[in-house]
């Protein structure tokens, strides 16, 4: 998707319930997602605004990321490139496979390792060396989460978040 789409958002699994804008419950349920799923969630600097972005791990996981290379819990997720330019690749996350974008030029945030708290969600964007995510301001509380993208008759959205 990209800035100023329209998308629908499914709240069954997060445990906010609301009516007109208003949030009439929060159950707070979390745990019901996993790598390779799309969030709706409260941007954690700031709780007015609300981000898109992929699940890449939850608490207790160990991820890294550098050059082009993401780790979680010391295995590397391969990619394969399917273009030309090698820039647009192909990863999956369990039994979830998306297309990532890389920049020409490496990411130039150095090398990070970051241990998921408990509760919490990793989540990155798809355009890996563009994205504001979890390797900038941190994790994502399974509180702030609001729901999954709906996309295509009610199935869970599978396509790429910048």
């Amino acid at each position: 998707i990209k800035r100023g789409d329209a998308f629908f958002t499914s709240k069954v699994h997060s445990g906010h319930y609301g009516l007109v804008g208003v949030e009439v419950l929060n159950l707070a349920l979390g745990g019901s997602y996993k790598p390779g799923d799309i969030i709706v969630f409260q941007y954690p600097p700031d709780r007015n605004l609300t981000f898109v972005k992929r699940i890449i791990a939850s608490g207790g996981d160990t991820v890294e990321y550098s050059d082009h290379t993401l780790t979680i819990n010391g295995t590397t997720i391969t990619n394969e490139a399917i273009s030309e330019d090698q820039l647009t690749r192909q990863e999956c996350l369990e039994s979830v496979c998306y297309q990532i974008k890389w920049e020409q030029l490496n990411d130039k945030r150095q090398p990070k390792r970051f241990v998921v708290p408990a509760d919490t969600y990793f989540v990155m964007g798809d355009n890996r060396d563009n994205s504001n995510d979890s390797r900038i301001w941190g994790t994502v509380p399974k509180s702030f989460v609001l729901g999954d993208l709906i996309f295509n008759a009610g199935q869970r959205s599978r396509f790429s978040i910048p």
